[in-house]
């Protein structure tokens, strides 16, 4: 493997753990959002935006689960520890046989994986904002 490669993984790693700090804000706020739905005396419009926060906090969890998963992925090859063609295709392999998403036909390269990443985390970000100015509104409104 190259020097190339092991940026590309670095920073790849590197994007996987920031979306920890994201997932982990985005748990507080769902949280936080639940508890205001269960123990709060509200409105029902002020219901309806404590439980768009919660909600939302479904797929950014989900999305930090991926990242977390793609971040052992990417950590051997970060190390330079591993051929990278070879380890992907494996990884896509043992993936589709365990039923975590379809064969591949054609490999995807590395800088297409960290574009995905890419995407994971700023999904992440999206909905983190979302809620942040949820409950921002929620907290003022309440």
């Amino acid at each position: 493997m190259n020097d190339k490669t092991s940026a590309q993984a670095s920073l790849a790693v590197g994007l996987c753990r920031a979306g920890r700090l994201l997932g982990s804000a985005s748990l507080l706020l769902t949280g936080l959002a639940f508890a205001a739905l269960a123990f709060g005396d509200q409105d029902s419009l002020l219901r309806m935006v404590w439980l768009t926060v919660a909600l939302s906090g479904m797929p950014a969890l989900y999305l930090a689960a991926r990242l977390a998963v793609d971040e052992a992925v990417f950590a051997p090859l970060a190390n330079q520890s591993l051929g990278a063609d070879a380890f992907l295709s494996a990884f896509d392999n043992v993936r589709a046989k365990l039923g975590l998403g379809p064969p591949t036909l054609m490999p995807r390269s590395l800088a297409e994986r960290i574009y995905g990443v890419t995407r994971l985390l700023k999904g992440l970000a999206s909905l983190l904002l979302l809620q942040i100015l949820l409950t921002l509104l929620a907290s003022g409104a309440g």
